[in-house]
């Protein structure tokens, strides 16, 4: 039986080796993110942005970018 184009766009450019064989996308289920110095944080966050790292899930995270 072949998948529906909307049931295929649910999973399009995911490669399940590249996440430990997960059938399915993982979900990132949190909020914020474990900085090794405040720093980091400054080089991440707000208008002068240098670094991209993950800081809080609003803006960004794991999942948004499968």
């Amino acid at each position: 039986m072949k998948n529906h184009v909307e049931s295929e766009m649910m999973s399009y450019g995911y490669d399940p080796s590249e996440h430990h064989g997960s059938v399915k996308p993982p979900l990132y289920l949190t909020s914020t993110f474990a900085l090794e110095k405040a720093e980091h944080g400054a080089e991440s966050f707000g208008p002068g942005k240098t670094v991209d790292r993950f800081v809080y899930s609003r803006l960004d995270n794991p999942t948004l970018r499968l």
